[in-house]
C-alpha cells in the first residue's frame, strides 16, 4: 500500500484581444441538447473576428488526490520472451476543478489552446467538475539485483461538470461530459507505442502512435488518428509526424511537426521551431502553417511566433508578428 498525495495547482490569466466575434459562437440552447449550434450554420461564419475590443481575466484551480496506491508483485515470470519480475500498481485518483466564469464568453475567439482551454490542466472557462481517474502501472526487472522500470501504463478516466459552459465545440454542456483513456508502452528506454480514446460532445477521438529516440539528443515520433471536431472545427483522419533535436549542450533545439488529412489530401497543420535555452530563460521562433479551406471564408494562415519564456515559471513574454509575416487569403 502507498500513501496517499494532494496536489493543488492554480493559475491566473489574462487576455487582451484586440476584436471578438460579432455574435455568439455558442448553443444557447439548454444543456446536452441535439439542436446544433450557430457555427453549423454555414451562413455565419465563427472565424470572422470583426466585434470590439475587450478582455478576459481568469482564475484557475485543480485539487487533485491520488492514492492509496496499491501494488502486488510477481516474481520469477517467464512470459513469451520476458524473464524477471513483474510489479503492478493501481492508484485512484479524485480531482476538482474550479475556474471563474465569464459572460462574454461566447463571443470569445477559439483559435487555440488559449482561446478554448485557459485553465489549468486545459480546462474550460466557468469549469466546476471532477474527474474520477484510475491509473495503472506496469513495472519490470530481470533480477533482484537489478531497478524496476516502467514498461507499461494505463489511465481511464471520467468528467463530471456541476455547473454547464461552452465546450471548445461551441456547445452548452452539464452532467457527464467525457470519457478518455490512453495506454503507453514502453518495451526499452528508446522507444514508447500509446494509444489514445476520447469520447466527448458526441464523436470519438482515436490515435496510434509511436515514440522513437534515435540518440540520447534526437526523438522522432509517428502518430495515427481520427479527430473529432476541434476549435477549427475540422475533423481529421490522417497521420502526424515529428521530431526534436538537441544540439551544443542541449542550448539550442529544433523542433517540427506535420500533421496530412487523408480525407482532404493536404497538410492541414505543420510548424517548425527553434529555440535557444539558457539556465532561466528560452527564446524561441516558430513558424506556424494551417490550412482550413472549405470550412471556412479563410483559406490558409502562415504565421511566425516570437516567445521569451522563463523557465519552468511560464511564459513571460509573447509577441505575434501578424502584420509582416502574416497571409490570410481565400
Amino acid at each position: 500500500f502507498g500513501p496517499l498525495r494532494a496536489d493543488l495547482q492554480t493559475g491566473l490569466r489574462f487576455t487582451k484581444y484586440g476584436a471578438v466575434l460579432l455574435d455568439s459562437n455558442s448553443n444557447t440552447e439548454s444543456p446536452n441538447t441535439t439542436t446544433p449550434s450557430l457555427t453549423d450554420d454555414p451562413n455565419f461564419d465563427p472565424f470572422r473576428v470583426e466585434g470590439p475590443p475587450t478582455q478576459r481575466w481568469l482564475a484557475s484551480s485543480r485539487l487533485q488526490f491520488s492514492g492509496p496506491q496499491i501494488g502486488k508483485s510477481f516474481l520469477d515470470n517467464k512470459v513469451a520472451r520476458y524473464s524477471g519480475d513483474i510489479k503492478h500498481i493501481l492508484e485512484p485518483v479524485i480531482a476538482f476543478t474550479f475556474n471563474t466564469k465569464n459572460g462574454l464568453t461566447g463571443i470569445f475567439p477559439r483559435f487555440d489552446e488559449t482561446d478554448t482551454n485557459p485553465g489549468v490542466r486545459n480546462s474550460v472557462v466557468g469549469e466546476r467538475s471532477v474527474e474520477f481517474m484510475i491509473k495503472q502501472h506496469l513495472f519490470g526487472r530481470p533480477d533482484s539485483n537489478s531497478t524496476y522500470i516502467h514498461i507499461a501504463r494505463a489511465n481511464l478516466s471520467i468528467k463530471y461538470h456541476f455547473d454547464s459552459f461552452i465546450s471548445p465545440g461551441g456547445k452548452i454542456k452539464q452532467g457527464w461530459t467525457s470519457i478518455k483513456s490512453d495506454i503507453d508502452i514502453e518495451p526499452s528506454r528508446n522507444l514508447r507505442l500509446s494509444y489514445k480514446y476520447l469520447d466527448s460532445e458526441g464523436s470519438t477521438d482515436r490515435s496510434i502512435s509511436t515514440d522513437l529516440a534515435l540518440r540520447e539528443s534526437t526523438r522522432f515520433n509517428l502518430a495515427f488518428f481520427t479527430a473529432g471536431i476541434n476549435q477549427l472545427h475540422i475533423r481529421q483522419r490522417g497521420i502526424k509526424t515529428g521530431g526534436l533535436h538537441c544540439m551544443l549542450d542541449d542550448k539550442l533545439r529544433f523542433q517540427f511537426e506535420v500533421n496530412y488529412d487523408f480525407e482532404r489530401k493536404t497538410f492541414t497543420q505543420s510548424q517548425v521551431a527553434l529555440a535557444y535555452v539558457g539556465p532561466c530563460v528560452a527564446y524561441s521562433i516558430r513558424y506556424y502553417h494551417i490550412a482550413i479551406s472549405g470550412i471556412t471564408l479563410l483559406g490558409k494562415e502562415d504565421r511566425v511566433d516570437f516567445a521569451l519564456n522563463l523557465r519552468n515559471l511560464g511564459e513571460l513574454f509573447s509577441s505575434e508578428i501578424g502584420g509582416m509575416f502574416s497571409k490570410l487569403f481565400k
